[in-house]
């Protein structure tokens, strides 16, 4: 695709520990259908492949990319740190290509990217959306990577969605995303 360099533009990032269609994918799906027709470019890179389909269906530009398992369980938790480093290098190359193509903004759904890349969005000149469910679960609050999760989310914008808010991207207005 060639470049964009209108500031309205999404990078929209998922790398699962697994994957199923749920309440998060379809306010994914739903906000960068409403975003596109607002005028946004939106991007989805990752290795979600339930997003992937979803995106392609959607005519969007999708990013096939691995950045490993996250962190979520005693297994892929103990595994980070000895693949953090090769993931980040590899998510901010990805970052950094995007971003030269016009991307303004990165919108971060999995634990591994969270952990990462904000303060490099940041660096980039990027805003950053973590989208998180209303409720903690377990696998953040008892996570020994939570330290590096709370350092992260100081260069973020966290955006919560859940059932009990009815029409969850309203509140993600266009005006709101303005990088």
């Amino acid at each position: 695709m060639s470049n964009y360099s209108g500031k309205h533009s999404l990078l929209i990032l998922k790398f699962p520990y697994a994957s199923r269609y749920g309440g998060g994918e379809k306010h994914t799906l739903d906000l960068a259908d409403s975003l596109r027709s607002k005028g946004y470019r939106v991007v989805f890179a990752g290795s979600c492949p339930i997003l992937k389909q979803e995106f392609r269906k959607r005519q969007f530009s999708v990013v096939r990319f691995w950045a490993g398992r996250e962190p979520v369980t005693p297994f892929t938790v103990a595994l980070f740190p000895f693949t953090a480093l090769f993931v980040f290098v590899g998510l901010t190359c990805l970052l950094l290509t995007q971003r030269l193509r016009g991307i303004r903004m990165l919108y971060c759904l999995s634990l591994t990217e969270k952990l990462l890349l904000p303060f490099v969005a940041r660096l980039f000149g990027m805003k950053v959306f973590f989208m998180e469910h209303r409720m903690l679960d377990q696998w953040l609050i008892r996570n020994p990577l939570r330290p590096l999760f709370v350092f992260q989310s100081w260069f973020s914008e966290v955006i919560t969605v859940s059932k009990a808010r009815p029409a969850n991207h309203k509140h993600l207005s266009s005006e709101r995303l303005q990088a």
